[in-house]
C-alpha cells in the first residue's frame, strides 16, 4: 500500500523513511541488519546527536557533508564551518577574519560610496532619539551590461584596474542618473552576519549579481552592527535607508524591493512588518515586493531542523564569546533574551495581518540548512494566505547564492529572483494578483522544480520533528505526494540577462 507522504513505516524490527521515493532504514532496525560494525557506527553517531540535543552542547560543530554535493561545495561548506566555529567564541577574531577581504567584482561593475542619513522623526520603541542621528556608510552597486558604451565600459575598467583589493573603485558620490534601471526600480540590500558581522562589501558577490538579474540599482547599506548597537538600532537604520530612497531619491515605493540573507533577510522582514504597522499612518507606501535568502527568522532556534541540519550546514549552533553572552543573554543582538520572541526581533513570531497585507514576496531556502523549518513554518502557517513564492532548494545549504561563481544552482536562484523582482515593479504589475506557491527545486540534473502542497511542507516538518526525536539528521527528509510531478525549473523570457 503506498504511504502518505512523510509517514514511518515498520520494517523489520525499526522503521523506514520514505524520501522521494527510497525507502530508507532507520536506525537501530538498518544497524541491526548490517551486523556489529554497522551498529557501532550508528551507535556512534547516535550518541553525538543524542548529545547535541543538550542545548549546553553545541550540536552540529562536527561536519558531515550532503551525498549530492561534489567535491568543491563540500570543500566550501567543510572550510566555511571550520572557521566559523573555530572562532565563534571570540567576536573580535570573527570580524577580523570577515574583514580582511573585500568580495570581488567584474569589471562591467561600478560602485559609488555614499553616506545615508538617519532619520530623527523615526525613533523606535526602546530607543533613545540621539541613536536617530548622523548617518551610516552605504554604496551603490550598478551592473553594466557589456553591450554598453565603449565610453562607459572604459570609465568602469579603469577605475576598476585601480583598486588593490576589489577590483573596482569606489568614488565618494549619490545617485548617479546614467545608472541602469534608475527611476524605474532599485533595491534595497541588507546584508547577513547574525547582527554582528559582514558588510556591504564582503556581500558584493551577491549584491552586483542582484543588480545583473533585476536589472535596477542596488543601495547596500552598512546598518549599525551588534553588541555595540542592539535591537533596534539596525531597525531604525533600514526604515532610514528605505525612506532614503523614498524621499530622498525620489523613487515610488512600488519601484523599491527590498532584499536581505540571513539576518539581513530577517530585519528585511521586519522593515516589512514596520511599515506594515507604522508606515501608512506616517505616509509611508510599502515596497512593491520583498527577496529573502534564507532569513533568519527565529532567534529562539525552536525549529527541530536548527539542530537536525547542522551536520551538513555550516552554521554555528551558537555565539558563545563570554564577554557578551551569558545565561540571560544569548544573542548579540538584544539587550537580554526577554526580547527574543518581539516579531521584530524573530519576525516567526509574527502574524498575518488580512487588513494589511505584506507586499509579495520571494523566499529561498536550502533543505540542508539549519532555518529550513522555521522559514517553512512562518510562511506556511503564520501568514497562511501571504503572496509568497518560497523556493526550498534540495541539498543547499544556508545562503547557498553566494557560492554562485562555482554553484549553479545558486546563478539560477539569483535569476528567478531577479526575474520576480523585475515582475513587481512592471508598472502594470496588480499586487493583489500575485501568487501564492511553494516549490522544491531538485539538486540533480537540470534542477526540475515540483509543486509542494501544504501537506508536503508538513510532512517535511514532520519528518523533522521525528529525526530530531530519533537523533538522526533531518536535511534529507523530503517527502512528496506521488501526485507531485516534476518539471524543467523554467523561467520567463524577460529573465534572461544578457
Amino acid at each position: 500500500m503506498p504511504q502518505a507522504p512523510g509517514t514511518v513505516a515498520a520494517a523489520a524490527g525499526g522503521t523506514s523513511t520514505t524520501v522521494l521515493g527510497t525507502t530508507t532504514p532507520d536506525p537501530p532496525a538498518a544497524a541491526a541488519a548490517a551486523g556489529p560494525r554497522r551498529v557501532r557506527t550508528t551507535l556512534g553517531r547516535r550518541r553525538a546527536a543524542a548529545a547535541a540535543i543538550d542545548p549546553a552542547l553545541d550540536e552540529g560543530d562536527e561536519f558531515e557533508p550532503h551525498p549530492g554535493w561534489g567535491t568543491a561545495l563540500a570543500m566550501t561548506v567543510r572550510v566555511l564551518k571550520s572557521t566559523l566555529v573555530a572562532n565563534k567564541d571570540n567576536l573580535g577574531r570573527a570580524r577580523a577574519l570577515t574583514n580582511l577581504g573585500t568580495a570581488p567584482t567584474p569589471l562591467t561593475v561600478r560602485i559609488e560610496k555614499l553616506r545615508v542619513p538617519r532619520r530623527p522623526d523615526v525613533v523606535l520603541d526602546g530607543m533613545d532619539p540621539k541613536d536617530a542621528t548622523g548617518s551610516m556608510v552605504a554604496e551603490w552597486i550598478d551592473y553594466y551590461p557589456p553591450t554598453r558604451s565603449a565610453s562607459s565600459s572604459s570609465a568602469v575598467s579603469a577605475e576598476s584596474a585601480s583598486s588593490s583589493s576589489s577590483s573596482v573603485a569606489v568614488s565618494s558620490t549619490s545617485v548617479g542618473a546614467s545608472a541602469p534601471g534608475a527611476g524605474r526600480r532599485v533595491v534595497l540590500y541588507i546584508h547577513g552576519g547574525a547582527y554582528f558581522i559582514c558588510s556591504r562589501k564582503t556581500h558584493r558577490s551577491l549584491t552586483w549579481r542582484v543588480s545583473k538579474h533585476s536589472r535596477a540599482r542596488v543601495l547596500a547599506i552598512d546598518y549599525r552592527l551588534a553588541p555595540e548597537a542592539v535591537f533596534p538600532l539596525a531597525l531604525q537604520d533600514a526604515v532610514s535607508a528605505y525612506l532614503y530612497l523614498t524621499q530622498t531619491c525620489g523613487y515610488k515605493p512600488s519601484e523599491v524591493v527590498v532584499y536581505g540573507d540571513s539576518a539581513g533577510g530577517g530585519l528585511a522582514f521586519a522593515l516589512l512588518l514596520w511599515l506594515r504597522d507604522h508606515g501608512a499612518a506616517r505616509g509611508f507606501g510599502s515596497p512593491a515586493a520583498g527577496c529573502l535568502l534564507s532569513p533568519w527568522m527565529d532567534l529562539t532556534h525552536s525549529m527541530p531542523s536548527f539542530r537536525t541540519n547542522g551536520r551538513h550546514d555550516y552554521l554555528p549552533y551558537r555565539a558563545a564569546d563570554p564577554q557578551y553572552i551569558h545565561a540571560t543573554r544569548s544573542h548579540f543582538y538584544v539587550a537580554d533574551d526577554s526580547q527574543l520572541t518581539d516579531p521584530l526581533v524573530s519576525p516567526f513570531f509574527s502574524r498575518e495581518d488580512p487588513a494589511r497585507p505584506l507586499p509579495p514576496l520571494m523566499v529561498h531556502a536550502g533543505s540542508c540548512e539549519r532555518l529550513r523549518d522555521e522559514i517553512l513554518h512562518a510562511l506556511l502557517h503564520n501568514h497562511p494566505t501571504a503572496r509568497v513564492q518560497l523556493e526550498l532548494y534540495e541539498g543547499m545549504v544556508h545562503v547557498f547564492q553566494m557560492l554562485a561563481t562555482f554553484l549553479p544552482v545558486g546563478e539560477l536562484a539569483l535569476r528567478r529572483m531577479g526575474a520576480f523582482t523585475r515582475e513587481c515593479t512592471d508598472p502594470d504589475f496588480a499586487p493583489e494578483r500575485a501568487r501564492r506557491r511553494f516549490v522544491l527545486i531538485e539538486l540533480a540534473g537540470d534542477n526540475r522544480e515540483r509543486d509542494l502542497a501544504p501537506e508536503d511542507v508538513e510532512a517535511i516538518l514532520r519528518q523533522s520533528r521525528l529525526a530530531l526525536l530519533a537523533g538522526t539528521s533531518g536535511a534529507s527528509s523530503i517527502a512528496l505526494s506521488s501526485s507531485t510531478q516534476p518539471r524543467a525549473a523554467s523561467l520567463p523570457a524577460s529573465a534572461v540577462v544578457a
